[in-house]
């Protein structure tokens, strides 16, 4: 599965340690190689929308929209709490429409 990560979630990848880093590309490779597949463990639906799933590498989480075969990495957050806040849902859904009419 091919995953496009936008600028703004690049800038996100950059403030991490090196040790999350490593540990987010080790989960990016394995979407890429797995995709939809993966197991919960990694990537779950977000409750409530249609294309956005929640790529879960430790406390690190990323929101990919997913069009075909193609997945767009659009936000990303340090999990704090059991449940996704609502505001980062909505920042993500709407990164992700931008970018569907940008990049697809």
């Amino acid at each position: 599965m091919e995953l496009i990560v936008i600028q703004k979630l690049e800038d996100f990848i950059a403030k991490l340690t090196i040790q999350d880093k490593a540990k987010l590309t080790g989960t990016f490779l394995l979407f890429k190689e797995y995709g939809r597949t993966l197991p919960v463990k990694y990537l779950k639906r977000i409750t409530g929308t249609k294309d956005l799933w929640e790529l879960r590498a430790k406390k690190i989480r990323i929101f990919v929209a997913m069009y075909g075969n193609t997945g767009i990495a659009v936000h990303g957050i340090m999990k704090q709490s059991q449940k996704t806040p609502k505001q980062d849902i909505d920042l993500a859904v709407k990164r992700a429409a931008r970018a569907k009419e940008d990049l697809l």
